[in-house]
């Protein structure tokens, strides 16, 4: 009985797998880095959406300011400022203070009337004294604050809109006007608009009446610049702020 022998099988060709192989590498690696593109797109676009969320939600629901309110010595201490300054007490209702209690800002103090006549004119007012101003017996309590930077206030405002009003109707505003206020090397007053912010998006000079960076004092009452506030300006002999405070030193 003859058997024959089986067909002898070609041998693989090593060529050809290389080849596969080498091919699959590619195309997996490209899948690979096309899930990462879109992943982080997509995380992109929830960041995107969470951030716009935010922006909306703080800039067009704006929360109410909680009203500034001082204490009993504070409001007297501040009524003897405003006097001092030519004006007339705010908190009328504010209590007396004991002899041992009043600070050096108050007129009958032993240590203010040994003071120099020059150091009688300077009166320091802080951040929270001037908001407690606006804020008393106002409406501006929970639309109003100021905010004291190094020769800038910031006032910042939370408005209502009316229903009737596109897009924004019903919505509450958010808007931060800054103001600059300075000395210049001429020793004079200088108030500048140096911005304001409607919903956190800065409004170009031109909707501004190109008041930008213009002084405000020489513009008040032009020609001859002699509006109100020319002759408050006219009344300051040194003006500063900083470190939450406003220092004044009148004129003679």
């Amino acid at each position: 009985m003859n058997f024959e022998p089986s067909p002898e099988l070609p041998p693989p060709d090593l060529a050809t797998d290389n080849e596969t192989s080498h091919l699959a590498k590619p195309v997996k690696a490209r899948r690979s880095v096309f899930k990462t593109i879109m992943l982080v797109f997509l995380g992109l676009i929830v960041i995107g959406g969470i951030a716009a969320g935010g922006w909306y939600w703080y800039y067009f629901h704006a929360s109410a300011f909680s009203p500034v309110e001082l204490s009993s010595k504070e409001q007297l201490i501040l009524n003897d400022k405003i006097e001092l300054a030519g004006g007339d007490a705010v908190f009328v209702g504010a209590e007396a203070l004991e002899p041992n209690d009043k600070p050096i800002v108050i007129r009958d103090s032993k240590e203010l009337q040994a003071q120099r006549e020059e150091d009688r004119r300077t009166i320091i007012f802080t951040e929270k004294e001037i908001n407690a101003v606006l804020h008393h017996n106002t409406d501006l309590a929970d639309k109003l604050y100021i905010d004291l930077k190094r020769d800038v206030i910031v006032a910042k405002v939370v408005y209502p809109v009316k229903e009737d009003v596109a897009i924004v109707g019903g919505k509450t505003l958010r808007a931060n006007i800054t103001m600059r206020i300075f000395l210049d090397e001429n020793r004079q007053l200088q108030l500048t608009l140096d911005d304001l912010t409607v919903g956190g998006i800065p409004l170009p000079n031109a909707w501004l009446f190109d008041l930008k960076d213009k002084n405000l004092i020489e513009l008040d009452g032009e020609p001859e610049g002699t509006g109100l506030l020319k002759r408050i300006a006219d009344g300051i002999a040194d003006f500063k702020i900083e470190n939450g405070q406003i220092k004044i030193r009148l004129n003679e």
